[in-house]
């Protein structure tokens, strides 16, 4: 699912930093409706993994990432 919604939101990451934020309110608003705690993690689970995703790609080494961090 996460990989669909990449490739999806590709040439617009922040609508799907909106998008992904907009599912966890309304998942915090069903966990309170139900008289239940919001998890500690939830936006980890829900917007964090994006936006590591769009900004570390999947085969990038560690050195090179320092090495354009750097750069900058």
């Amino acid at each position: 699912m996460q990989d669909r919604l990449l490739a999806e939101f590709r040439a617009f990451p922040s609508v799907l930093t909106v998008y992904l934020s907009a599912q966890m309110y309304d998942a915090i608003g069903d966990l309170i409706s139900n008289g239940q705690m919001a998890p500690n993690n939830l936006f980890e689970r829900f917007v964090a993994w994006a936006r590591k995703a769009t900004v570390v790609p999947k085969d990038a080494e560690e050195d090179d990432l320092v090495s354009a961090f750097r750069e900058q």
